[in-house]
């Protein structure tokens, strides 16, 4: 006997969606074909459709993003280039700013007399 689809989803906290994603199904018949090993009623078709469509739409806006985040060898020297000149930036100003001032040398090259 086999399980309501409802309730293996329920039993086992999966959407229709999720398990579309996780074993990589293209199509209706390879979900019935998953859905039969399991010994689980197939739902309706339109159930299925649903939620490919659902995550079809996930896959492409992923493909648009890597399209979108490719970068070109010159793209990433530039950003190389641009944060090395401002880490030796910031380092001349470190060492500008541990200097003593002209004040502060005078004194101490003074010495106290012996008097």
């Amino acid at each position: 006997m086999k399980l309501s689809y409802e309730y293996f989803l329920q039993r086992r906290k999966l959407t229709t969606r999720g398990l579309i994603l996780s074993n990589q199904i293209k199509n209706y018949s390879e979900f019935i074909q998953l859905l039969n090993r399991l010994k689980v009623q197939a739902p309706a078709e339109n159930i299925f459709h649903e939620a490919y469509s659902e995550v079809s739409a996930i896959h492409q806006t992923k493909k648009e993003r890597k399209k979108r985040v490719v970068k070109t060898n010159d793209d990433i020297q530039k950003k190389e280039t641009a944060a090395s000149m401002s880490k030796a930036g910031s380092a001349s100003r470190k060492g500008r700013s541990s200097r003593t001032s002209r004040k502060s040398r005078s004194i101490l090259k003074e010495k106290p007399s012996d008097s």
